[in-house]
């Protein structure tokens, strides 16, 4: 039901869906979409995409993408649309539930958000922090980006590399601002993802904050300050570029 009730959400949305997967369930229809046993089955051909939706998922083209959605054009698993506003703020994160979080701030401050991507905190991403950072980089209508992390494996400290190679090779760079959840985690304790675990061997999520920060990302405490931080950032950038 939940499932149902989200792809009529979806649809309404106006993102074309081409079909469902369902095991021992293919060949039949639902919502008059074809339904699949595999994605494996799944074949769509790119002119039978939105373009807004292939402009989104061709960069992780043989990836996995978690909640993901450009405000208002496209939306592509559950998050709570009705927050998502049109703007130039594009939000990579591993925890979908924290990117709305995200969505919700800069949403309050009139920026919006041009792409909103949830990675998910997995074992097994199919998809990670540094794919979507490659995205945000190059893409035109993201003028500042948000990047989210917490516990559990080393994805923030590849992203904090990525960011610190492309601050030093941009004349100017885009405003990046950065968290990472799970400061007080107790130890072996899941958080929600089965990779959201920190272990003996894991990195403490304050030195991935720290990494972060040394690359040149500003680091905030919590999700609720994400966006007067963002708007801020975008203004002292906008009196650079008029003194220059």
């Amino acid at each position: 039901m939940k499932a149902t009730a989200n792809a009529k959400d979806t649809i309404a949305y106006g993102t074309r869906i081409v079909g469902g997967i369902s095991p021992g369930k293919g060949g039949s229809t639902h919502l008059d979409l074809p339904v699949f046993n595999t994605v494996e089955e799944v074949s769509t051909p790119p002119t039978s995409v939105a373009p807004l939706g292939y402009r989104v998922l061709m960069p992780f083209a043989g990836h996995e993408n978690g909640p993901t959605s450009s405000p208002e054009q496209c939306r592509v698993g559950i998050m709570p649309y009705k927050q998502y506003q049109r703007g130039c703020i594009g939000i990579v994160s591993k925890s979908g539930t924290l990117s709305y979080e995200a969505v919700g701030a800069t949403t309050a401050v009139g920026l919006g958000q041009s792409i909103v991507l949830g990675m998910g905190g997995d074992l097994l991403p199919g998809t990670t922090l540094a794919d979507g950072l490659r995205l945000f980089f190059e893409d035109e209508e993201t003028k500042g980006i948000i990047v989210i992390g917490e516990i559990g494996g080393e994805a923030e400290l590849r992203a904090a590399e990525l960011i610190r190679e492309y601050r030093q090779s941009t004349p100017r760079p885009k405003p990046i601002v950065a968290m990472v959840a799970g400061k007080t985690a107790p130890l072996g304790r899941i958080m929600g993802h089965a990779g959201a675990v920190l272990t003996p061997r894991d990195v403490p999520a304050d030195i991935k904050a720290k990494a972060l920060e040394d690359a040149g990302a500003v680091v905030v405490p919590h999700p609720g300050v994400m966006g007067v931080t963002m708007k801020r950032l975008l203004e002292v950038d906008v009196k650079k570029e008029l003194s220059d």
